[in-house]
């Protein structure tokens, strides 16, 4: 027997539909009037000059969006609409009237630009932040062409406090094309500006890659009418730093401060490693998440109060935040370690002048048993904590000498690059010494493309004691021994001479020279604290390239006669690096590329060595071998 459907039923399906569209109805007037209510304060940019590209984005062709924040004519945008750097900015009206416009300042945590036109207009109420709620309606607006009203996205407000607090989620559709414009409620209020934003990155491109994703963002327009006096006064606001490490357990309790950064608020204020910090003006700080949250949001120049713990103590300290920190300095306690093994810690090889452990009187042959609380093994594991540590910084040593223990304290230096005078090499602690096969000059060959490699090793290598390497670009065998061989057994040091596949180094010989690398590394022991990398004119550049690729490899380079300043990335306080330049005496000074080199090197607080000879050639003069063999025997300083 057919069913049927009652004529109840039918009626009921049929009232539903047509609630359904009165409701599609009702909403569809309601977009459009809110969207009619901040319509004349929606307002399209244009701009002309300025760079095609920056990093990997094309600039946009297209006009973009703004929301006028004041009746006196102050307009908001996004910071992404102006990476290009235009030379001028037009903006135009819903009534089509264009005017110039001023660029007035940028809030480059939020990465909001404002800008100013001479013109008045009756603003928007805001919609207050405590009101909104996850799941409302949003409607991201833009003008970019004609009409009397702007284009329109709808969505809902997907999350708050995004960002590290700084942002309104939205999954309305998000793009270049309405960047800067406003995310409004139903009511017609402006709830923020939109913008691309990313928890991960900061910068005016950071969050670009997600538009239209359904993945928004919308800076609170409470923060930008909070913070635009003192926009217009024409400053840039930046973020606020306050100069502390962290480890990266976002989540973990008692949570403690991991480092200090050289000059930084924090060092002014004296906080110290191990620190807990319990508070922020009054804000109960339990994660480190919590921390985050607190300061992403202060600007460079604002006050914050903390409370710390350190031990059983509890006290405050005010903290003025900064827009920079101080590029990192190495710390040096003025010792060069032994590399000869000992039972537990660290021998004194030699004690550098004019360092902390010169003051404290540590001599040749002590025994350094503990760095503050940490039991010492290795001078690899000294040098390690070190690198956690800042110039400035106080510091405990446990010395032991002879049958006598102590403690001694003082205050870390800046690192010192300079050359030790009078460094006696370090004899051999060996029992039964046999020379291995295998040394002396030698040619292996590696990879793929069997290319083949010189090396020389010198004849009193004896495995147990790690040499030191030097990577040579460009080698010239005979010279090469000539020059270095007396140094090499001296200085316990060995030498991987490379040359170019073809006429000169390109991108494709990279592989060689690491795969070289590696298999010498392989055959034999290298000490990873006196690696270095050595070029000369065009073989410089690759030598530059290769140290900052593989920080974890070398620790300095020797470079000479290069045509043209490379690039230098910073200082990496865990994996540093030392710079010895090479200029030709017979020039009344330095090349420019050398003399910009330099200066750089120092600005980005790379300890770096300038040496002079009378002629610079691919095989350096002896006294010049003897002085980088000098150098490259003391890499190791703590």
């Amino acid at each position: 027997m057919r069913a049927t459907l009652g004529i109840p039923f039918l009626l009921a399906m049929l009232s539903v539909q047509i609630l359904q569209a009165d409701l599609d109805e009702d909403l569809q007037v309601a977009f459009q009037q809110a969207t009619k209510e901040v319509s004349p304060l929606v307002v399209m940019i244009e701009t002309t000059g300025g760079l095609d590209k920056v990093g990997q984005i094309l600039k946009g062709q297209g006009p973009t969006t703004g929301v006028v924040i004041s009746p006196d004519g102050y307009i908001a945008t996004s910071s992404f609409n102006f990476v290009h750097k235009p030379s001028s900015v037009l903006v135009t009206l819903q009534d089509d009237k264009r005017y110039p416009a001023e660029m007035v300042a940028s809030d480059l945590t939020r990465q909001i630009t404002i800008l100013k036109i001479d013109a008045e207009f009756e603003t928007s109420p805001p919609a207050p932040l405590k009101e909104l709620m996850v799941g409302q309606w949003s409607l991201a607006l833009g003008r970019t062409w004609g009409g009397e009203l702007p284009a329109m996205s709808v969505g809902i407000i997907s999350a708050l406090h995004r960002v590290w607090g700084k942002a309104v989620q939205t999954d309305a559709k998000v793009s270049p094309a309405n960047y800067g414009g406003p995310l409004i409620d139903l009511a017609g209020r402006i709830i923020g500006v939109l913008v691309p934003l990313s928890p991960m990155t900061e910068g005016q491109t950071a969050g670009y890659e997600w538009y239209d994703s359904g993945i928004g963002f919308a800076v609170p327009i409470e923060d930008i009418i909070n913070v635009l006096p003192r926009l217009k006064e024409g400053k840039d606001l930046k973020r606020g730093l306050i100069g502390i490490g962290l480890d990266n357990k976002l989540y973990d309790e008692d949570f403690a401060v991991t480092h200090i950064f050289y000059r930084s608020p924090a060092a002014e204020a004296g906080l110290k490693k191990k620190d807990r910090i319990l508070e922020i003006d009054g804000n109960p700080i339990k994660h480190q998440v919590d921390l985050r949250y607190a300061l992403a949001s202060k600007y460079a120049g604002d006050t914050v109060k903390l409370k710390i713990a350190r031990n059983k103590e509890e006290f405050s300290k005010e903290i003025i935040l900064m827009d920079e920190l101080q590029p990192q300095e190495r710390p040096m306690l003025g010792i060069l370690p032994s590399r000869n093994k000992v039972d537990k810690g660290v021998r004194v090889r030699a004690v550098l002048p004019d360092s902390m452990a010169a003051e404290l009187k540590i001599q040749s042959g002590d025994i350094i048993h503990k760095l503050d609380e940490h039991e010492l093994k290795t001078h690899q594991q000294m040098s390690q904590l070190m690198t956690r540590s800042q110039p400035g910084e106080m510091i405990s040593l446990e010395v032991i000498r002879g049958d006598k223990t102590f403690t001694v304290e003082g205050t870390l230096t800046v690192f010192n690059p300079a050359i030790p005078p009078g460094l006696e090499p370090e004899q051999h602690e060996i029992v039964n010494f046999k020379p291995p096969a295998n040394i002396g000059e030698m040619t292996r060959t590696v990879g793929k493309q069997n290319t083949t490699y010189w090396a020389y090793i010198p004849h009193n290598y004896e495995p147990s004691f790690p040499v030191g390497l030097i990577v040579m670009l460009d080698a010239v065998t005979e010279n090469v021994h000539t020059a270095w061989e007396a140094q090499c057994r001296v200085r316990n040091l060995a030498i991987l001479g490379l040359k170019p596949a073809g006429r000169g180094w390109k991108r494709t010989d990279i592989n060689f020279i690491q795969e070289a690398v590696a298999d010498f590394r392989k055959a034999y022991n290298v000490d990873p604290a006196r690696i270095v990398i050595q070029g000369d004119g065009a073989a410089a550049a690759i030598a530059f390239k290769e140290l900052f690729r593989q920080r974890n490899v070398y620790r300095g380079i020797i470079a000479s006669g290069f045509p043209r300043k490379p690039v230098l990335a910073d200082l990496n306080a865990g994996l540093p690096a030392s710079f010895l330049i090479i200029a030709d005496k017979s020039d009344h000074e330095p090349s420019r590329a050398i003399t910009e080199t330099m200066r750089e090197l120092q600005e980005k607080r790379h300890p770096a060595i300038l040496l002079t000879e009378d002629r610079i050639e691919k095989s350096f003069p002896q006294s010049l071998v003897e002085r980088a063999a000098l150098w490259l025997d003391s890499l190791d300083r703590l």
